[in-house]
């Protein structure tokens, strides 16, 4: 959690600050830029989608869910397990087009969760989610078509590998039918 804040606050151009005393606690001081340039939103279609998807959301940290629900929901149908098991018992053939699974849950790494995804539904597009620097040659890759790392760097970059994945399982899909 702590990573992602800083990550956060360092790419708008923030700092963050703490003073500890023992036995008393520490205090975190978040300073920001002030925002004061004022765009009107743009209601256009996003060109990075290529279509409408379902799309399950695993991971374990609420804020995570929170962030890509509310990235996602306005193009998608959005569903959120918080662990392995839930995502699981939600996870049927054909159900959905896109799953972005958390590497690091408590209960079943994500690699877990999404090599038994690929046997229920081989179609499904798999991203990975993970806070931690993976070599190239890490075995936990293979799961998984796409990976974004987390602290998320510019929210357009999660809809084009979203729009990625929805091209690479509509492909799948025709080639099995």
């Amino acid at each position: 959690g702590l990573a992602t804040v800083y990550g956060t606050v360092n790419r708008w151009g923030g700092d963050i600050s703490v003073t500890s005393v023992p036995g008393s606690g520490s205090t975190f001081t978040l300073n920001l830029p002030l925002w004061t340039e004022l765009e009107p939103v743009k209601s256009t279609p996003d060109p990075l989608l290529s279509r409408r998807g379902d799309i399950l959301i695993v991971d374990d940290e609420p804020d995570i869910c929170e962030v890509l629900s509310l990235l996602l929901s306005p193009d998608h149908d959005v569903e959120i397990a918080r662990s392995g098991s839930e995502a699981l018992e939600k996870f049927q053939p054909d159900r959905f087009d896109v799953a972005l699974v958390d590497l690091g849950m408590p209960e079943m790494p994500g690699d877990w969760v999404a090599a038994r995804m690929k046997q229920i539904d081989p179609a499904t597009s798999l991203i990975l989610t993970t806070g931690w620097k993976l070599a190239e040659d890490d075995h936990r890759l293979t799961q998984f078509d796409f990976n974004i790392q987390k602290p998320f760097r510019g929210l357009d970059s999660i809809k084009e590998v979203i729009g990625r994945a929805l091209k690479l399982r509509d492909e799948r899909a025709e080639n099995a039918g």
